[in-house]
């Protein structure tokens, strides 16, 4: 099944007046800050290399050449990312080097069975849902977003993004230490394994080139919700 896990005084938004929030990548890295690592997460369709907390760059050194193979900036730097010669030192120690995609607006929900994944979204989760709405068709939902969907000042889906992608997430490692490894490339369906209890597909919707500049925030309102999505539950108390 795919679930779409929200709150009880939002269901109603969903339901009758066909509306559903696309929210940017930045917006759930910014609120891990606030709320935690559960629906934030500072490392949101991003990647992080990390150096030990003793890591000195010199000429020669180990650690210079170990540096300059880890692929820092994912190819932004021409050659060698440092170069350090006669007598000189960069101390890199407990430095953290974040790549992010593209910015992008996303719109998530879950697949699976409904008994287990409702016992993770609403009783163990950090931040629990009381509600829950069926999704009939991703496919069907993601093409009435693109054919129909429309802001609340009218603008047609078409004019802030070009497309819409359909993947499941892998919950696989985004954080390498650069004595193990080289530079992870960032995903925007590629998560930590901590966050693996919440099975989430989710839509990616790529922003037009050149576009208007997008809010983190944005309401999408489609016709006849009730022809993708359907009530679960409301009101659930663990």
């Amino acid at each position: 099944m795919y679930l779409k896990f929200i709150n009880t005084e939002h269901i109603d938004r969903v339901l009758k007046d066909g509306t559903i929030i696309v929210s940017s990548f930045q917006y759930f890295r910014d609120l891990e800050a606030t709320q935690g690592p559960w629906i934030g997460d500072r490392l949101e369709a991003a990647s992080e290399l990390t150096t030990p907390e003793n890591f000195t760059l010199t000429e020669g050194s180990p650690e210079l050449q170990r540096t300059n193979e880890a692929n820092v900036g994912m190819g932004l730097f021409t050659g060698q990312f440092a170069q350090v010669s006669g007598g000189g030192r960069i101390e890199m120690g407990g430095a953290r080097f974040v790549q992010q995609v593209e910015p992008m607006h996303i719109y998530s929900f879950a697949s699976g069975d409904l008994d287990e994944l409702k016992t993770r979204m609403c009783v163990e989760a950090q931040q629990p849902y009381d509600a829950c709405l069926r999704i009939f068709d991703p496919s069907a939902l993601a093409q009435a977003i693109c054919d129909t969907g429309e802001t609340p000042d009218g603008s047609p889906f078409k004019a802030l993004f070009a497309m819409i992608r359909h993947e499941p997430i892998k919950y696989e490692p985004v954080t390498q230490d650069i004595l193990t490894g080289n530079a992870i490339a960032p995903s925007p369906f590629r998560k930590a394994p901590r966050f693996a209890p919440q099975s989430e597909e989710r839509f990616v919707f790529v922003p037009i080139l050149g576009g208007p500049a997008l809010a983190d925030r944005i309401t999408i309102q489609l016709t006849n919700p009730s022809s993708y999505f359907e009530e679960v539950f409301r009101g659930f108390m663990p």
